[in-house]
């Protein structure tokens, strides 16, 4: 399976764990799946060649990574989804924390819960993923650098949770 889709289901996979664990109610689970597999459609096209590259990302590889979220939901919408929920995690599922993301550079509670579940879920399933230019993380060590975040990126109570979780596996 290429790498696009795989990390869709992975991450997923994860977000869903980790909703069941919340106890969320069944409606805002589905979307977190759809937001999930839906995340990265937006770069669909780029993210295997982004994938491979070995090497200094472009200005234009950048820009297609930060724009990635706010063309998603251009084409979520062409495809005849009006659920808000959804497009908005599919928007902010690369907000973090602190503010420091993108596209909205939001902070905190302004971050819906299931943008930050993926965005969680998609951080650990990218580092356990080898690139072609760095080894994967073993599974302990990628959960150990979301829980040990000294800059604040990731809500603290939710990286608990994934410890929790994915510990056990």
């Amino acid at each position: 399976i290429a790498y696009p889709v795989r990390h869709c289901v992975d991450t997923a996979v994860v977000s869903l764990l980790v909703a069941r664990n919340l106890k969320m109610p069944e409606a805002e689970i589905d979307t977190v799946l759809a937001a999930a597999l839906t995340m990265s459609a937006g770069m669909l096209r780029q993210q295997e060649q982004l994938q491979e590259k070995a090497g200094v990302l472009s200005d234009e590889d950048k820009n297609v990574i930060k724009t990635h979220p706010q063309a998603g939901i251009r084409l979520l919408k062409q495809a005849g989804v009006k659920n808000d929920s959804w497009l908005l995690t599919v928007l902010m599922h690369h907000e973090n924390e602190n503010g420091s993301g993108y596209p909205l550079g939001k902070t905190g509670l302004k971050i819906p819960l299931g943008a930050k579940i993926i965005s969680i879920a998609d951080r650990y399933c990218a580092t356990i993923s080898p690139r072609s230019y760095r080894k994967a993380l073993l599974p302990t060590v990628a959960l150990r650098s979301l829980f040990s975040d000294e800059k604040q990126n990731v809500d603290q109570s939710l990286a608990t949770i994934f410890v929790g979780i994915l510990g056990l596996y």
